[in-house]
């Protein structure tokens, strides 16, 4: 028995996957977009303070708060918003998932994108 066509095909072509855009510039696209739509956002840099050695920057200490997203923003009407950027197959750590329950909890959006047309999409839901 013969296999069907497009089985064949999908043998024969192999199709590339374009590399995932960076997480820096989904980051810099949001923070784009939020402040020209009138909001304060701000990236937030939790990789923590250099440590120097005789070497140079010999590490990090760790920042005191685990989870804190990368994209804090007060909204036009008050309202505060934060944002973790995720990158291709990216996820949450458990301390980022904790920090935006803790805002949610609190009346605030918390949310996880991959892209800004995502984060459009669930400002419009939240909103």
């Amino acid at each position: 028995m013969r296999p069907k066509p497009w089985k064949r095909r999908a043998k024969k072509e192999k199709l590339e996957v374009p590399p995932p855009i960076p997480e820096k510039d989904i980051q810099r696209t949001i923070l784009d977009y939020l402040n020209m739509q009138g909001h304060y956002a701000v990236r937030i840099n939790t990789q923590g303070v250099p440590i120097h050695g005789e070497d140079g920057i010999t590490g990090f200490r760790p920042s005191p708060q685990k989870g804190i997203s990368d994209i804090l923003c007060c909204l036009k009407g008050g309202r505060f918003l934060a944002v973790e950027v995720k990158s291709g197959d990216g996820k949450p750590t458990p301390e980022q998932d904790q920090f935006l329950k803790d805002i949610t909890d609190r009346g605030g959006i918390g949310t996880v994108v991959w892209s800004l047309d995502e984060l459009i999409a669930d400002l419009k839901i939240a909103l």
